[in-house]
């Protein structure tokens, strides 16, 4: 289980910061060293033509649940912001197409425990940069039959400060942690609810009071700061609990300063200290 736990973990926390688009099987790791654990420096490419999901049909004594319909996510992009000029308030930040600027410490204790921390290497502004884009996100009936767009189009980009990611030996449980911000988000959504969301920043519970005040956010402001723990401690399920001792954790600030709907515009939203920090959850197949 440790294997594939810690294969889980690179695979998210490269998920989490980005690559560039170019085919997966090219993606390199290098610098790996054997001292005191291991250090991965990552470049990366990735690029996805379509991500399906397919609830399978069961039929139980000649009679079919009804299931057997997909939800597809088509033409993923998952880079650097190459041709962004800015990121968290810094100009010019060298951003590249590729994953170039994160480095993953892994450590194993004694006792079993995994923990793997990215952060970035040295160079740039000390941020990995993130361009998350996707076509259309779908759902579909068996054979494609009924096909509706539920999303035209996301595009994402922001950056990371952290990342760390530690597994109990004895529980195997899983902490999850991250400091992200997204600086321009743009959701397209007009073949279904008619909805357009453009430049919207999604940051730490401190940016809004930063502009109230007229005061210029800094990096540790422009990231919101995440943490889940991850248990199988439930019955056919994984729970996922949200719950934090820091009073900064899973706590954000949201800014959409051009909603449109059904082609007129609606106007700005802003969202302060959206709190999460009760919420738990169990994800179960069935």
């Amino acid at each position: 289980m440790k294997k594939s736990l810690l294969a889980g973990c690179i695979a998210l926390a490269t998920a989490g910061t980005q690559a560039e688009l170019s085919p997966m099987s090219e993606f390199e790791l290098h610098n790996v060293t054997g001292q005191a654990g291991v250090d991965i420096e990552l470049d990366v490419g990735v690029q996805i033509g379509e991500i399906r999901y397919t609830d399978t049909e069961e039929v139980v004594g000649g009679v079919s649940d009804g299931d057997g319909g997909s939800l597809t996510i088509s033409d993923v992009y998952i880079g650097g912001g190459e041709d962004r000029n800015t990121l968290f308030g810094f100009s010019n930040p060298g951003n590249t197409a590729n994953l170039n600027n994160l480095r993953f410490k892994i450590d194993i204790d004694q006792d079993g425990s995994l923990l793997v921390l990215g952060e970035p290497t040295s160079g740039g502004v000390g941020v990995v940069d993130i361009l998350l884009t996707t076509g259309e996100i779908a759902v579909e009936g068996a054979g494609g039959i009924n096909r509706h767009v539920l999303v035209d189009s996301i595009s994402m980009y922001g950056g990371a400060l952290a990342l760390e990611m530690r597994v109990d030996g004895a529980t195997s449980d899983i902490e999850f942690y991250t400091a992200i911000g997204i600086e321009d988000l743009d959701i397209d959504m007009s073949s279904s609810f008619g909805i357009v969301i453009e430049d919207a920043v999604v940051a730490g519970n401190s940016y809004n009071e930063k502009l109230a005040a007229n005061r210029t956010p800094d990096a540790s402001d422009r990231v919101a700061k995440l943490y889940v723990n991850m248990s199988t401690d439930v019955a056919d399920g994984v729970k996922f609990d949200f719950a934090s001792p820091f009073d900064d954790e899973n706590v954000i600030d949201v800014r959409m300063p051009s909603v449109s709907v059904g082609g007129s515009q609606l106007g700005g939203i802003v969202i302060d200290d959206f709190q999460f920090r009760g919420v738990s959850m169990v994800v179960s197949g069935h």
